[in-house]
This record gives structure tokens, sequence and C-alpha cells, in this order.
């Protein structure tokens, strides 16, 4: 059961990750191979699960870029239903490494999980976002088999096998080829993959019976069928707040998470500190955010609405 953990790592999301082996550090690499032998030999000792986390947590704080790690403690803290552990990780995964679809996608199955569709629903949606950007920048397969789990995952369209083998990029190796038929032999199609990817995960998220709310009760949504979105996208928001984010002397490092609504006219309202580092890079990240243009506003279906939106600022 344990090794489940390692079936979604080499069968998902993170596919393209290992090649990325040689650009790290030996150290890294040895550390993650000695929390999977570990994992897998003491499947359901607690004390070894605590000395699996602490060797992939010393794998992250040399490598932060290096996403094996932060998948393989994800999957672990997931599979020990910690999923409040896990969701704080996968927050700091997504704060270092914003463009990794499989981050988002991992998030949502901890939603789900943890029995908020909902708001798993709203990081699906964005894990197919990120993952159709990584499709035209640079194409993985990952991001491939990805999207069609996605669609499952949102709109419950289980794509048969031929018509994803035959949409395979011509750019695609022999090597990529092989894992995409590789995952239909591993699992059949995107319905049984969701089957083992999230407890009870058979249907979609648009077909669950008790859905939780969309919206908060003053009317703002969590998620939507169209995001909200900075003027330009992410990058033209990152360049915004490098451009305009002040580094308070003298302050702590840490991150600050600012929590606010983008409403239907894309103005912003509302912006609250959610995690604090001390008062001075609150009030600049408040500042920050307070300032921004007016944003493209979300909609549900057609209609423009008001939306809760989370932005992280990390201070170094």
């Amino acid at each position: 059961m344990k090794k489940l953990f390692l079936i979604i790592t080499l069968s998902s999301s993170f596919t393209p990750v290992f090649s990325q082996q040689g650009k790290n550090s030996h150290e890294v690499i040895d550390l993650n191979k000695r929390a999977v032998e570990l994992n897998i030999r003491n499947l359901s000792n607690k004390d070894s699960t605590e000395k699996v986390l602490d060797l992939l947590d010393k794998a992250i704080a040399l490598d932060r870029n290096y996403l094996v790690s932060y998948d393989n403690k994800i999957n672990v803290l997931l599979f020990e239903k910690r999923y409040d552990d896990a969701i704080k990780t996968i927050d700091e995964a997504i704060e270092y490494n914003p463009k990794a679809h499989g981050f988002y996608l991992l998030k949502a199955k901890a939603l789900e999980e943890k029995g908020q569709p909902g708001k798993a629903l709203f990081f699906y949606k964005k894990a197919l976002e990120t993952s159709e950007t990584e499709m035209k920048e640079n194409p993985t397969t990952g991001a491939f088999i990805d999207r069609y789990f996605l669609k499952y995952c949102i709109y419950g369209t289980d794509t048969p096998a031929d018509k994803v083998t035959a949409a395979i990029p011509d750019s695609f190796t022999d090597e990529q080829r092989k894992a995409v038929t590789g995952f239909f032999e591993m699992f059949g199609s995107f319905k049984k993959f969701k089957d083992g990817f999230v407890k009870n995960g058979s249907l979609p998220l648009s077909q669950n019976k008790s859905p939780m709310p969309q919206k908060r009760e003053d009317g703002a949504y969590y998620t939507a069928d169209e995001m909200a979105e900075f003027p330009g996208g992410q990058d033209a928001m990152t360049a915004f707040i490098c451009e305009n984010f002040r580094r308070p002397a003298n302050c702590r490092r840490g991150t600050v998470l600012v929590n606010f609504v983008v409403e239907a006219d894309g103005t912003i309202r509302d912006a609250v500190i959610k995690r604090s580092v001390d008062k001075e890079a609150d009030n600049e990240a408040l500042r920050v955010v307070n300032m921004m243009p007016e944003w493209k506003p979300a909609k549900v279906n057609g209609k423009a609405v008001a939306m809760v939106y989370n932005i992280p600022f990390t201070v170094e």
C-alpha cells in the first residue's frame, strides 16, 4: 500500500522531474533514495516515517528547486492522512515553484480527501491551467497526461487511450511516448487512476453529490469557471510585486500571506494578513496589494463575480 506514493510520482505530475537529477547535488539525490528505501522497508513504523520526513526535509533545505523531494514528502504525509501538514508543505512548494502544475494537483487531492471538494475543484482547475501553459512553453509527459486526467476530475471527460496517444506531440521522444502508453498499461483509464489517486474519488468533482459551498457568505467565490487574473498574468504580477515591494529594514525572513477579494469590476477589497512575518513586512505587503491595478475579474456562467485570492510575499 505504501508504494502508492511512488507510483503516483512515476506516473503523473512529476514524470519529467527525474531528468533534472544531473543538475542537482549527489547528496540531495542520495537523501531522496534513502528516504524511499526506508519508507518501503518500514511500511507501518511511525518512527521510520518521521525519519523519512527528516531525510526529505534535509533534501529540501539543500535544494528547493529539486521537486522530487517535495513530491515525496507530500505523498508520505497524504498516505499518513496528515492533510494539514501536507497542505502546508504544498503551499511552500508552490511558493518556490509556482509553474509546477503537479503541486496544484496534489493540493486538490489533499483537499478532496479532507472532504473539501469545493476548494479542491479550484486547485484542479489551477493545475489544468498551469499544465496547459507547460505544454505551450515546454511540453512534458507529466503535463500531457495530467491535462487529460484533470479534465476527467473537473468535467468527467474520460478520454479514451487511442485519442490520447493520437494526440502525442511530434516533439516527444520514444521514451516520452512509452511513458504515455505505460500510463494506460498500468491504470487503464483516467477514471481508474482517480480511483487510486483519491480515496473514493471515482466521480469527477462536478458530479459529487455534496460539494462544499463555492462562495463565502459575502458572495465572493472560492472557485470560478474563469479565475480572477492580474492584468498580463502571473509573470506580470510577479514583476509588479518585485518592482513595488520594499523590504523593511531589519525585518525577519519569512512569508507574508495576503488574502483579499477581487471584485466583479476588478478592484481589490478587504485585504488582510493570513500569515504574518512582522508588522512592517505585513504592512508593506498590504500596501502593494492595495495599490494593484484593476484585475481581470473571475467569471461564473459567463458573468463577472467577486473572487477570493491569496498572494504570498517572500521576505529574504
